[in-house]
């Protein structure tokens, strides 16, 4: 069975500027979604978070994830038609600007010389019903400019499949005609694809808390750290002078007497927070290994 082979784009696809498969409110609805997820501290905005998912989302992966569920969606009811052998996604092509073009999903649609035949045959059936739609298309106006006719009955269109956009236009058309359904927003409500599913919030978090609350044995008088409410920056900056100074992480943290003068930050805590550490008289910040030795010698913990 001979093939032959057009590459095209999908007339339909709206690509990824403000359009059902992302808009300009993704990062910060995904945000939203996942902050209570998070447990981050009270002063983490969604702005942090939506840095944060900038960074580590796969955009790449989930616009070629988007584009193959739309050129199957194609394929299968263009092959149903009898109009396709074949329909497969090639690329994404993305503008420079979105001033005046979006992304396009590039196809290779494949056929046999029985289904081009069933496809004239039918063009000129529904010839009539296609009209308006030519007409809606290709006519000019203010920022598009039209290359093609507007007049179906125009002797340009007598050899539309010769012209590749044109070919699986009318494909298009024809399937509509019949019934089925091809635009962005049904194929998105038959789609399990999701924006959330190109990141983890593990990712996000290592991001805004390079040091998760797993990584310390955290102790207040022998009660978890979380217990408290206290994984706070001053841990972390605490935790980043221990890694910068020895080269590793630290795997167990408490405190030193916070009566100490060398935690002149305790004096400015709140007092709902100051009372976890005052029920005792002594509180400790015990890290692993020489992590003592080291701040004592330097004179500074915090």
């Amino acid at each position: 069975m001979e093939l032959q082979d057009i590459h095209t784009v999908i007339p339909s696809f709206t690509g990824f500027y403000h359009s059902i498969w992302y808009y300009g409110d993704t990062e910060y609805e995904e945000a939203y979604n996942i902050s209570t997820e998070l447990k981050l501290k009270q002063n983490q905005d969604d702005g942090d978070i939506v840095e944060a998912i900038l960074e580590v989302a796969d955009y790449e992966e989930h616009e070629k994830d988007v584009c193959l569920e739309v050129a199957g969606h194609w394929e299968y009811v263009l092959k149903k038609l009898g109009y396709l052998e074949k329909l497969e996604h090639e690329s994404v092509w993305s503008p420079r600007e979105y001033n005046f073009q979006t992304d396009k999903n590039l196809v290779v649609a494949s056929f046999t010389q029985e289904q081009l035949t069933k496809a004239k045959s039918d063009f000129y059936e529904y010839r009539d019903d296609l009209h308006s739609s030519v007409k809606d298309t290709f006519t000019s106006y203010d920022g598009f400019m039209s290359f093609h006719s507007n007049d179906i009955y125009d002797e340009e269109w007598e050899e539309w499949y010769t012209d590749d956009y044109k070919y699986i236009w009318v494909l298009w058309q024809l399937a509509l005609i019949h019934g089925y359904e091809m635009d962005d927003m049904h194929i998105w409500e038959m789609t399990d694809i999701h924006f959330s599913f190109y990141y983890s919030i593990e990712e996000v978090q290592n991001i805004l808390m390079p040091y998760k609350e797993s990584d310390y044995h955290c102790k207040i008088s022998g009660n978890p750290l979380n217990e408290y409410n206290y994984f706070d920056h001053k841990t972390i900056e605490l935790a980043e002078k221990y890694e910068h100074r020895l080269g590793k992480r630290p795997k167990v943290l408490s405190f030193e007497t916070v009566k100490d003068e060398k935690f002149p930050w305790f004096d400015n805590l709140p007092e709902h927070e100051r009372e976890h550490f005052l029920d005792d008289e002594q509180v400790f910040y015990e890290a692993s290994e020489i992590f003592h030795r080291e701040t004592q010698n330097s004179g500074e913990l915090v």
